[in-house]
């Protein structure tokens, strides 16, 4: 909503583990308040909770996260930034970073 609201070209944020980015796409950002409406629509669907639920439930998950409540927060919302940005036409990346080897 702030990238459209400022009419912002790209914005970008570095996460724990990706940079994540998001941009307009053909003819420019929606308004900011569809993006949110939007974006609550996503997150109140109730097969997106189940989905959430499932992964948040699902054995390897549990095993492998230092912290689950903080995992589950940040996977809930790249997935509905993903289908937030199928829906209204926005270009949403997750890059990886690098892997660096410092000698």
């Amino acid at each position: 909503m702030l990238a459209a609201k400022f009419c912002i070209a790209r914005l970008e944020a570095a996460g724990k583990s990706c940079i994540y980015s998001i941009q307009p796409w053909g003819s420019g950002w929606p308004e900011p308040k569809v993006i949110g409406r939007k974006y609550d629509e996503i997150r109140n669907v109730r097969d997106f909770a189940v989905m959430i639920a499932a992964i948040k439930y699902f054995p390897d998950f549990l095993a492998n996260s230092v912290d689950p409540e903080t995992d589950i927060f940040r996977i809930r919302r790249d997935l509905a930034y993903q289908k937030l940005a199928k829906e209204l036409d926005i270009t949403y990346r997750k890059t990886a970073y690098p892997d660096f080897t410092f000698s």
